[in-house]
């Protein structure tokens, strides 16, 4: 069970790879996504990289058993200015254990880690330059229909993490709480993630909730 905000986050992706496929939509440059089988190699992570360099997931795009490409996602909630040395050498790793076209996807809930993320990784003179697709705030949807939070609910926490504060921030947090209330017991821990964003303020009382899940 996830104990703190981001490793909430990294299991809600593991669990959904699809939503983050969604959420990247046409940058991916792979066309319709539904012609492609997503699935997570994060229980592999230990045979495709050294510990110091694992990534948050890797996702793996297949098309007629062969893949196509390969999806890296790390989840940011804070500024790290050394993730900009560690971030290349995930990418080249996996992509040459997996001989397949790779990319690095950042996912930040918060506008101005994300605005960070968004800076081209630059590698040195005539080398070339790493440019990370950030799925930001921006590119999550406020779901706050019931039904649509029911069918999703995973996107539901999503989009009121995205918005602990504003108009639609009681609407997001109270349709996610109400679609998560008829879950099973084993993902409780998302019911009480949701519950989680009730009442937020900011992003430390939000993720100080988020820590007590256990």
């Amino acid at each position: 069970m996830p104990t703190s905000l981001h490793d909430l986050l990294v299991q809600i992706f593991v669990e959904t790879p699809e939503l983050a496929i969604d959420l990247a939509g046409a940058r991916l440059g792979i066309g319709e996504a539904t012609a492609y089988e997503v699935r997570p190699l994060s229980g592999e992570l230990g045979q495709l990289l050294a510990p110091q360099h694992r990534a948050d997931a890797v996702l793996l795009l297949q098309r007629d058993g062969s893949p196509a490409l390969a999806v890296v996602l790390e989840v940011q909630l804070s500024r790290d200015d050394e993730k900009r040395y560690s971030w290349p050498v995930y990418l080249t790793g996996v992509r040459a254990r997996l001989r397949c076209p790779t990319l690095l996807a950042v996912v930040s809930p918060y506008p101005e880690v994300a605005k960070w993320a968004s800076g081209p990784i630059a590698l040195g003179p005539g080398v070339g330059r790493i440019q990370p697709l950030v799925i930001g705030p921006e590119r999550i949807p406020p779901v706050t229909d019931l039904e649509q939070a029911k069918a999703n609910v995973r996107l539901a926490f999503l989009s009121a993490v995205a918005r602990p504060v504003g108009d639609e921030a009681v609407e997001v947090a109270w349709a996610a709480i109400r679609a998560a209330q008829g879950l099973g017991e084993d993902l409780g821990w998302l019911y009480r993630a949701c519950r989680a964003t009730q009442g937020r303020s900011g992003r430390e009382s939000q993720s100080e909730v988020v820590l007590k899940l256990s």
